[in-house]
């Protein structure tokens, strides 16, 4: 079973996230969004933000937004997902 690299970073709850000064960080309610729902990348593969829940709070870290933009930002489709296309494109 594959361990999410979550439990080896420094958690940090989507409110201290978006409390940070850095004024590019996003809002609760689109960090919410990014998990529950995803966001399209440019490669039209569905990313979701990597979080845990602690209690009754969300949690996730810098290295995993860092993750997440990085992946929405992918022009090459990797993996199942090349995979998945190379069928939808056959039929």
């Amino acid at each position: 079973m594959e361990t999410s690299p979550l439990l080896e970073e420094t958690l940090v709850s989507f409110h201290d996230l978006h409390r940070s000064k850095d004024p590019t960080h996003p809002s609760i309610n689109q960090l919410r969004s990014w998990h529950h729902n995803g966001q399209r990348a440019q490669n039209g593969q569905m990313i979701f933000l990597e979080a845990l829940r602690m209690g009754a709070t969300w949690r996730t870290s810098h290295e995993a937004l860092a993750r997440f933009y990085t992946r929405c930002n992918m022009e090459e489709v990797e993996g199942e997902a090349a995979d998945e296309l190379d069928e939808a494109e056959d039929e």
